[in-house]
């Protein structure tokens, strides 16, 4: 982009029907579907791909993907280095997907890279308890996001 002010999304959409469960078919007509914004960029998964995500592989391959836009021509002022990088993270297919640790040794990032502040973390992070739920209370959403102010305000007190 020219300037960071002319940024707009890459995949604008709203709805990736039947995937989004409170949606229906009906109410989808005046937004663009998200998987159809995002196969228009990166056009569409190979059958590989597809299996890897086995649930909702009829949806997907039903989708009609009229034409293909190259990142290029979407971002026609960045350089090679970060087409690359983007072009390796916008894999469908997430066994095909650049790792944080690969992007981060990326040559589009070694300029501005500071290992001396980079930390690893010791162990894989915890989700919530309630995003395994089946049912979930707004009062439960409530607490769950009064807690994560909570620790925030009080971390933000320790600097």
């Amino acid at each position: 982009m020219p300037s960071f002010e002319n940024r707009s999304a890459l995949f604008p959409g709203g709805t990736c029907y039947p995937l989004s469960s409170d949606v229906s078919p009906s109410s989808t007509n005046d937004r663009i579907d998200q998987l159809s914004a995002i196969f228009q960029v990166l056009g569409p998964p190979s059958d590989e791909d597809i299996d890897s995500i086995s649930s909702s592989s009829q949806y997907i391959q039903s989708i009609n993907i009229s034409s293909r836009r190259p990142l290029e021509s979407i971002f026609e002022h960045a350089g090679k280095d970060a087409l690359n990088l983007l072009k390796r993270m916008l894999q469908f297919n997430p066994q095909k997907r650049i790792s944080a640790a690969e992007a981060i040794e990326h040559d589009f990032l070694k300029n501005i890279r500071r290992p001396d502040m980079e930390i690893t973390a010791e162990k894989p992070f915890q989700s919530p308890e309630f995003l395994y739920s089946d049912s979930i209370t707004i009062e439960e959403i409530r607490r769950w996001i009064y807690e994560e102010i909570k620790f925030y305000a009080k971390a933000g007190h320790r600097s």
